[in-house]
């Protein structure tokens, strides 16, 4: 999965949403409950648990088209949508998958994932040198299972180009989530220019995920910009800390 691109507006939110939901239907009926038996959530046809941490299981639902993934608890019978991923759909498709689901994390009762969408047609467009061609554009959906709230806590359009071909490229270099809500991400992003690709630029966001009804959602804040230590960064409740060039650095995300 490839994970490139810059932060970008809320006004893209809703179109990358509506290509990462998967239909009703897919998640099997509600009345089965949240039983895990094996590998499998029991009573749900072509099931798979795929990350699991306390009660908080995310299973993926084999689909003739596409996978569904979902979250749910253990013993509850509420099942909430995180997205849809095709690559095991398109083994054979020449410019790969048009949907995936990645870097999957789990704390309390919230889930947070990457879904990509479009890396398809970008590849189909770059190698013919169509530009600029439509970026792939990457998600980062946050679900709490609690009370079945679902949204985005950022878009990224991952690989924008110019007319020469020539763009930023942006790679996921961690994600972090809290029991508490907090969400944070570190971006490398590299500037590819004609002379070659321009030294890696890293740079930290973060916020609190917030319900208002059944959409999640939150206000990112550029936290940081530097030498991070990717390794360094930690998250307790709503507190995000990290070394920057070798200093210590904290910041409240509420």
């Amino acid at each position: 999965m490839r994970h490139r691109g810059v932060l970008a507006g809320v006004a893209a939110v809703i179109a990358a949403l509506g290509l990462a939901l998967v239909g009703t239907a897919s998640g099997g009926a509600a009345a089965t409950g949240c039983v895990v038996k094996g590998h499998a959530i029991s009573g749900v046809g072509h099931s798979r648990v795929v990350a699991r941490r306390g009660a908080v299981v995310v299973y993926r639902i084999r689909g003739h088209r596409a996978d569904g993934y979902w979250a749910c608890r253990q013993g509850g019978t509420r099942r909430v949508r995180i997205g849809r991923d095709d690559g095991h759909q398109s083994n054979n498709a020449e410019y790969g998958p048009s949907a995936t689901i990645g870097d999957i994390q789990i704390a309390g009762s919230f889930v947070t994932a990457i879904q990509e969408t479009g890396a398809d047609m970008f590849d189909g467009c770059t190698k013919y040198g169509f530009f600029p061609c439509p970026s792939p554009v990457d998600t980062l959906v946050a679900v709490r299972v609690a009370t079945g709230a679902r949204g985005p806590m950022t878009v990224v359009d991952t690989d924008p180009t110019d007319a020469m071909g020539y763009g930023p490229s942006i790679t996921w270099a961690r994600t972090l989530l809290s029991s508490a809500g907090g969400v944070a991400w570190l971006l490398s992003s590299v500037e590819n220019t004609p002379t070659g690709p321009a030294p890696a630029v890293l740079t930290l966001y973060g916020c609190v995920a917030t319900a208002a009804g059944a959409t999640l959602g939150c206000t990112p804040r550029q936290l940081a910009q530097g030498a991070i230590d990717p390794a360094s960064l930690a998250i307790s409740g709503t507190t995000l800390t990290w070394i920057t060039a070798g200093a210590p650095q904290s910041a409240s995300l509420s």
